[in-house]
């Protein structure tokens, strides 16, 4: 299982992993990891950012990937008590856009705590819920507006910032998901963080985080000008050849292709907070050093996530797959699903089934139909 190398666990990050493994929780160094950057991130806020063709803001969109049982909502709960609830509000377990856009409209900094990550994706299925997705699309990319239009009125936010942590079981993610929360863009605006459980402990002991509480709390005090950190010239020589050979690789399908496209952001969102917590006044080699290490894991995390073919099969496409035991028409086909499948959502599903090469779309001479079997 990949594990965050020990370059990245830097500062307050190592700080943090000592505070959470002396008798106080069996979870992952990994999920206490992905936890600190998330709140460090979601504090820091507006105050400090990185320029690369966009002001890059060091928000984050965590999701812990580990079995049911793994108490990956414990490690939620611990992280998030570090927040200062003056600077950052928390949003448990999102329900619509416009319940979101209502949260900023109360305060600009939102940190969205959904216990469970799949969760989205099924309210952005729900009536009116199909602006979910590019919301959140928008607002990872921190913009000074963002606007929507509600059945009342349109409803518009200035300097909106919001970070998300969650978590899923791996089949539980893997079965939700479509091609459109690829080609969207959506997935790969979020890190994905998985672990192996320490020792057990039969009693655990509370966490003194104090001192990090505190660290937390100061870390964007009101009325600070935002700074714009540069790296400096042997962080950016760094960077500009990780870059290149990150450019250069081909990707093994065109779904790694898309989960990867923002590996570069990331390797600069995770520099920035390394040079905010530290107090540098750009971000240095050793920090970019290691993002990119960092980064090195988190491509490992994506491949054992979502696997050669990311996109996942849920049940009644795997019910489909049964059905078409012999070639069939689309029409034949439809009428063994039953009635609970209409003829758009059907069209979808093969659509999904014959780009994973799941099964084969064809014609016969002679026949105006669409023939579909089992590829082998």
């Amino acid at each position: 299982m990949p594990t965050i190398p020990t370059k990245a666990w830097r500062g307050v990050f190592g700080e943090y992993r000592a505070a959470m493994t002396t008798g106080v929780t069996e979870l992952p160094d990994a999920f206490h990891f992905a936890g600190l950057v998330t709140v460090l991130g979601s504090a820091i806020g507006r105050s400090a950012f990185v320029y690369s063709a966009t002001e890059i803001y060091p928000n984050q969109y965590t999701v812990l990937v580990g079995p049911s049982g793994q108490r990956k909502t414990t490690a939620i709960v611990k992280a998030t008590e570090l927040i200062d609830r003056a600077v950052v509000k928390s949003l448990y377990n999102l329900n619509s856009a416009e319940g979101l856009v209502k949260a900023l409209g109360e305060s600009p900094s939102v940190l969205v705590v959904q216990d469970e990550f799949t969760h989205v994706f099924a309210k952005a299925r729900q009536d009116g819920g199909s602006t979910l997705i590019p919301l959140l699309n928008r607002l990872y990319d921190v913009p000074d507006v963002t606007e929507l239009v509600t059945k009342a009125d349109p409803v518009r936010v200035e300097k909106p910032y919001v970070s998300i942590f969650s978590g899923s079981p791996p089949d539980w993610l893997r079965d939700q998901l479509e091609s459109y929360h690829f080609t969207s863009g959506f997935l790969n605006r979020f890190t994905y963080y998985t672990g192996e459980d320490k020792a057990p402990i039969s009693m655990p002991v509370r966490a003194n985080v104090t001192k990090l509480k505190r660290f937390v709390k100061g870390l964007n005090k009101p009325g600070v000008r935002t700074r714009e950190y540069t790296l400096d010239s042997s962080a950016l020589k760094l960077y500009d050849e990780w870059y290149h050979d990150w450019k250069s690789r081909v990707p093994s399908n065109e779904y790694s292709a898309n989960l990867g496209i923002r590996l570069p952001i990331k390797v600069l969102k995770m520099g920035l907070l390394y040079a905010v917590t530290e107090k540098t006044s750009n971000i240095n080699r050793d920090q970019i050093e290691g993002a990119i290490e960092w980064a090195n894991y988190q491509q490992e995390t994506m491949a054992q996530v979502f696997g050669e073919s990311p996109l996942g099969v849920n049940r009644e496409e795997q019910r489909l797959m049964r059905l078409l035991d012999v070639p069939m028409t689309v029409s034949n086909l439809h009428k063994k699903m039953g009635g609970r499948v209409t003829s758009a959502t059907l069209t979808m599903m093969i659509d999904k089934l014959v780009k994973l090469e799941r099964v084969e779309s064809y014609k016969i001479e002679g026949d105006t139909k669409t023939w579909l079997k089992l590829r082998v």
